[in-house]
């Protein structure tokens, strides 16, 4: 665990998204001969890299001739809309991880609450996408990469709150971290967890020079 005077640790297995034309013949060459699930496999083994199924299949879809445009389409098609927490905002966060988002998103400033039997608030999947993808891999608070993949090949990692929603906090980037899950629990329960907030805060500063 490093300090916030430390150099954070680059995580391993991470290339940051999106790749290049160069990447992505790289990439094709071990892809073109084998099922995207493989390919994620193979390319992970011998690159290094944590390419998704779902990057090979719109790199497959490129390479038989839609282009560009095939890749916008398929971003297009994304609901992103906010949602609930539960499997229909994962399979959107899925996806926008997959296809990457193109620009910080403005996120929601007063998250809607739709009353179920518990009080949730409605998540902007795009918030979600964004903060993992800029968190590289590796937990905005202790530093360290993530604890294991997902199933998509993507690292797992929770977004948090600074500010909580229950608070009144905003659903935007500059309100949110991505944190292992020790980081995260700690930031919920742990006796020292006025402090992490601060230094969340601080961190964040750094990254948002207008947060408050």
């Amino acid at each position: 665990m490093t300090t916030d005077d430390e150099t954070p640790q680059q995580p391993k297995l991470i290339k940051r998204w999106p790749y290049s034309d160069e990447d992505n013949a790289s990439i094709w060459e071990i892809a073109k001969n084998l099922n995207n699930e493989d390919a994620k496999r193979v390319v992970r083994e011998r690159l290094k890299w944590n390419v998704s199924a779902h990057y090979i299949g719109n790199l497959r879809r490129e390479r038989e001739g839609l282009g560009i445009s095939g890749k916008v389409k398929v971003r297009l098609a994304i609901d992103d809309r906010p949602e609930v927490p539960g499997d229909g905002l994962e399979r959107k966060i899925s996806l926008l991880r997959a296809t990457g988002v193109r620009e910080r998103p403005t996120g929601v400033q007063k998250p809607e609450v739709v009353h179920t039997p518990s009080r949730q608030f409605k998540r902007d999947p795009k918030v979600v996408a964004w903060v993992e993808l800029f968190a590289n891999g590796a937990c905005q608070l202790c530093n360290e990469t993530a604890p294991f993949f997902r199933e998509d090949g993507t690292p797992f990692l929770e977004v948090h709150h600074v500010i909580p929603l229950a608070e009144n906090g905003p659903d935007i980037p500059e309100n949110a971290v991505a944190l292992c899950p020790n980081c995260h629990r700690r930031c919920h329960h742990g006796e020292d967890r006025e402090k992490m907030k601060r230094r969340l805060k601080k961190k964040l500063r750094g990254i948002f020079p207008n947060t408050r």
